[in-house]
């Protein structure tokens, strides 16, 4: 059956609501799950269940009213004494908040007959029907007493409340707790609440309600139960008697509170400074209710998302006019020879027209961020049915919530999270029993956490579990030919971790329902990096692992560099812009079948970026007589340059899909529309990268010792008078020397420690090695590499050239110099001067023996 037009106006609204109070459920229900049946949690649900069984019936949704009915009833028991809980119980009430869920799609779906709840309805009437029968648990007051918590009731009182309920007992008055409940069949329970409130305050001060005043006043909110803490000097027998006297209330329970239960709230000192005005408790005008002064709440508005992403895109267009406008400005204002009154005029409009542009954008930027707390709200109940399916304890924890991004991004990032979690409890933390034999606690934890970095969200999941064996990830991906023995042998730890990224591997022992079929982990990369995005992992055998993602804010408006290619404006995001380089012919060469450049003493893969988009250009015809400008990007720890026809400046852009008609297309992730009103292509750097990265792992196996049998691509450098060379493929980069920060007891090799991209590595110097002097200079290098004993730095004097090398060269009878037997691959000759090829990773290894 479909839905009714004259409801569509209000599905908006009611669907709103219907997301909502699932999630105040699922919140409530871990709680009943862990802390058992307290008043307070037990009212909230009932006040979600009854709220929906409301607007469900106004809407006519005659599934989700009795849903939500049956499990009004369940809790009504629960909040009577009447239910005890356990897990199968709130099982069977997670069950049921599922079924809502689908009942909620196939409303979106236009229909509302096609799930079918009444196995469910059954099951809801059976746990009511056995347990309300006539025998049913005699209601004790000191059984509320407890599950109200005398401390959780503490907590709820404000500061001011707290304040004047120490200063009040200071002054010889007594503060109690009153809860009471009216019988479940009166009529206007409000109004015996109310009655009860008043004879209160004709002889005690009212401090607090719960709920407040406003809400019990409410009939259709107030469920007949509320708390009250007074000050008085009466006694708890004749409060207990004043108000036996009203009728309908069948429950009354008083309890003192005393001034210990408040000192680990308030500090002595602070209390008596806030209260120095108030030393007449009972005249005070501001505490004769439980509605204290509150710091107001803003107020907010619904509105559809697609009103707000129509108002985004009309932004966009006044930033693509703002850029405009300034250009024809700039242009008149360069063609004018004299001053025109008018043209600056019209340039303080241009300008205050560009600050107002900037401040609308970041205000409508804003209202595309939403707290992460909107997604990680989903994770909890996800953990818990997990940890029931695994039969594992699991403690989860949420940081950050609070923590904003963009709209788009959290519905994007949610499945790779899920993936993720899911690995962790699986794969990751261990039975309860194998962590009690490992000395570790019974129960696992599993941190989920968002924080701002910079102008990037980061997000970490980590768990205290089992980590990640590089050994098992190396035999597995040997076993399914993922990656080759002999380029397994080269990998460090942390590279064979990371091969959990490949599609196919998984080291789990035996496939389950959650994972261990090698599928996830791969799309969760893929995914991550389509959104501009980093995934990165850090792992420890038998402590646990940690996954980072690190995201963009936003995806929708970004700074970017314009670039021209044959006459064509293409856009380059800024945060993967490195650097810009105008080089000469003679610094492209040739090595290993591929184009590389040598900047300051730096090797990068270089990218001719009309032959990647197979457009023409003047830059091949150009590299020949003058210099070219090459454009060094990032991502990830790989970098690359990519030669363009000339640079046109940073602007900010809109970004805009290609659309559904052109599809995707190499090396392009977007376009928007530049100042003149023409279209620029949005690069895709992580395609660019990701693609050259991808030939250096392909030819790293052709890469090794044997090589000193033929022709091979060297690094040269140069050390005190000597020079040496290593393997292009050794290299993962070379960097200035940073600063250097000494390290006690390590070897007499290692100089000391340098931070790079926030990981710190040793660095080993080769002149101790090879017992040679080393003379400070500005040219000096480090070269950074993989070694088996990770990644490591080399310090070097200075790089020379990258060149090839073969047996024609070498010099069979001169020796390398002294001490450096070990790690030696040859001595060969290279424009008159003599050049000793090593293999740094050994000589490493031999520093350690």
């Amino acid at each position: 059956m479909s839905i009714p037009s004259h409801l569509s106006e209000y599905m908006s609204v009611f669907m709103d609501e219907l997301d909502e109070q699932i999630q105040i459920m699922e919140e409530q229900l871990l709680k009943l799950e862990a802390q058992g049946g307290k008043v307070t949690i037990i009212q909230t649900l009932f006040r979600a269940a009854h709220t929906l069984k409301g607007s469900s019936a106004a809407m006519g949704f005659d599934a989700l009213k009795n849903l939500t009915h049956g499990m009004e009833n369940v809790f009504d028991l629960i909040r009577n004494r009447q239910l005890v809980v356990d897990s199968a119980l709130t099982s069977v009430l997670f069950h049921a908040t599922d079924y809502l869920k689908l009942l909620r799609h196939s409303l979106l779906e236009g229909q509302q007959d096609t799930v079918d709840i009444d196995p469910l309805l059954v099951l809801l009437e059976q746990i009511t029907q056995q347990n309300s029968t006539e025998s049913k648990l005699a209601y004790d007051p000191a059984v509320m007493a407890g599950d109200l918590g005398l401390s959780e009731l503490v907590v709820e009182l404000n500061r001011f409340q707290r304040n004047v309920a120490i200063q009040a007992m200071r002054n010889q008055h007594e503060v109690y707790s009153i809860y009471c409940r009216v019988r479940s069949d009166a009529v206007m329970k409000s109004v015996r609440a109310l009655l009860v409130y008043q004879a209160l305050q004709e002889s005690s001060e009212v401090i607090a309600a719960f709920p407040p005043v406003t809400d019990i006043e409410d009939e259709s909110k107030f469920l007949g139960e509320f708390i009250l803490v007074v000050v008085t000097k009466e006694s708890q027998q004749l409060l207990e008697e004043r108000l036996s006297e009203i009728s309908q209330i069948e429950v009354i329970h008083i309890e003192s509170i005393h001034l210990n239960n408040l000192d680990q709230y308030v500090n002595e000192e602070d209390a008596s400074r806030n209260l120095s005005s108030n030393e007449q408790i009972g005249k005070s005008d501001t505490s004769g209710t439980g509605d204290q002064p509150q710091v107001r709440r803003s107020q907010t508005v619904r509105v559809d998302v697609d009103r707000l992403e129509q108002l985004l895109n009309l932004v966009g267009e006044l930033i693509i006019d703002n850029t405009r406008l300034h250009e024809v400005t700039s242009r008149m204002m360069q063609k004018q020879q004299r001053e025109d009154s008018d043209l600056a005029t019209l340039s303080d409009i241009a300008n205050h027209f560009g600050l107002i542009i900037s401040d609308l954008q970041e205000g409508m930027m804003k209202t595309r961020m939403l707290p992460i707390e909107h997604l990680f709200n989903r994770f909890p109940r996800m953990v818990r049915d997990m940890a029931q399916a695994t039969s594992k304890e699991i403690e989860f924890v949420m940081e950050g919530k609070e923590t904003e991004l963009d709209r788009k991004l959290i519905e994007e990032i949610s499945d790779p999270l899920i993936h993720i979690l899911r690995n962790a409890a699986d794969h990751g933390i261990e039975s309860p029993e194998e962590r009690v034999h490992c000395g570790k606690p019974r129960a696992g934890t599993l941190v989920l956490k968002a924080a701002h970095q910079d102008n990037q969200i980061m997000i970490s999941v980590t768990d205290d579990g089992k980590g990640i064996d590089p050994i098992k990830v190396k035999s597995s991906a040997i076993r399914k030919g993922i990656i080759t023995e002999h380029e397994a042998e080269r990998m460090t730890e942390n590279e064979l971790q990371h091969l959990i990224f490949r599609s196919g591997l998984s080291t789990a022992e035996q496939v389950t329902d959650l994972s261990g079929r090698g599928v996830g982990m791969d799309i969760v990369r893929a995914h991550i990096e389509k959104l501009n995005g980093l995934i990165d992992i850090h792992s420890t055998v038998g402590m646990g692992t940690s996954i980072t993602i690190r995201l963009p804010l936003t995806l929708a408006i970004i700074r970017a560099l314009m670039v021209e290619l044959d006459e064509r404006m293409y856009a380059i995001p800024l945060m993967n812009v490195v650097e810009i380089v105008a080089l000469q012919p003679n610094e492209i060469k040739i090595a290993h079948g591929r184009e590389i450049c040598f900047i300051r003493g730096n090797v990068y893969p270089f990218i001719r970026l009309d032959q990647k988009l197979r457009v023409a250009s003047g830059t091949q015809v150009r590299t020949q007589a003058r210099r070219t400008t090459v454009i060094i990007v990032s991502f990830g720890d790989k970098q690359v340059c990519i030669a363009v026809d000339r640079t046109l400046g940073n602007r900010e852009i809109v970004m805009k899909s290609l659309g559904t008609y052109v599809g995707e297309v190499p090396y392009i992730s977007g376009s928007t529309i530049t100042g003149d009103g023409g279209i620029a292509l949005v690069l895709d750097v992580h395609a660019l990268v990701n693609e050259e990265g991808s030939k250096i792992m392909m030819t790293t196996s052709e890469q090794t010792l044997g090589m000193k049998n033929r022709a091979a691509e060297v690094t040269i450098f140069r050390l005190a008078q000597h020079h040496f060379g290593i393997s292009v493929h050794d290299v993962r980069e070379i960097i200035q020397v940073p600063d250097i920060e000494s390290i006690l007891h390590s070897s007499p090799f290692v100089q000391g420690m340098f931070s790079l991209r926030g990981e710190y590595l040793p660095l080993y110097d080769l002149h101790r090695f090879l017992g040679l002097q080393r003379h400070e200079s500005s040219k000096a290098r480090i070269i950074v590499m993989d070694s088996s004993r990770g990644t490591v730095g080399i310090l070097i004097d200075q790089v020379m050239e990258v060149t090839t090398l073969d047996e024609e060269t070498r010099v069979e009878d001169i020796q390398g110099p002294r001490n450096a037997s070990s790690g030696i691959v040859g001595v060969y000759s290279n424009k008159g001067q003599l050049v000793t090829w090593l293999h740094l990773d050994d000589m490493i290894t031999e520093t350690m023996r």
